[in-house]
């Protein structure tokens, strides 16, 4: 403990005191993210209903919506989020967010449209895809046509 003591690069003072904490580098981004969100000054409707998911949500959910979802158009009663990252939002998160929309757009707007997230395919499994379907055709074909013998 004695060799512990002689590194401490700290004073006692600094080492003893209520308000030292390790930093959590995440969480202070999280909630600088937010902080920027909140004091936009910019008035579309977009960074408005971004302040008001802000301002509805605990700090970590708001920004897992915030980065996770894009938020499309307001059509008729409807209103398109599409999700970017593979997120799962509850009926309340989404009662939520749709209180949020209607404050914002208006109260015609009924309906939520979540769009799930997709994952894209990687580039070797389309070669897989590309090479059976060469292969299926090549089959279909007999081996005196002329595509079989390119």
């Amino acid at each position: 403990m004695a060799k512990a003591l002689a590194n401490e690069l700290r004073t006692t003072d600094q080492a003893n005191s209520g308000n030292f904490k390790f930093d959590n580098v995440e969480k202070f981004n999280k909630e600088k993210y937010l902080a920027q969100i909140e004091t936009r000054t910019n008035l579309s409707k977009e960074s408005q209903l971004k302040h008001k998911i802000a301002g509805s949500f605990e700090a970590a959910i708001a920004y897992q919506i915030l980065t996770s979802c894009s938020f499309g158009p307001a059509v008729r009663t409807r209103f398109f989020v599409k999700l970017l990252k593979n997120i799962a939002l509850t009926k309340c998160d989404r009662s939520k967010i749709l209180q949020a929309v209607q404050d914002v757009y208006g109260y015609e707007i009924q309906e939520l449209q979540v769009t799930p997230f997709e994952q894209l395919k990687t580039v070797s499994q389309k070669q897989i895809n590309e090479e059976e379907y060469l292969l299926n055709l090549s089959k279909q074909r007999g081996s005196n046509s002329t595509w079989y013998k390119v």
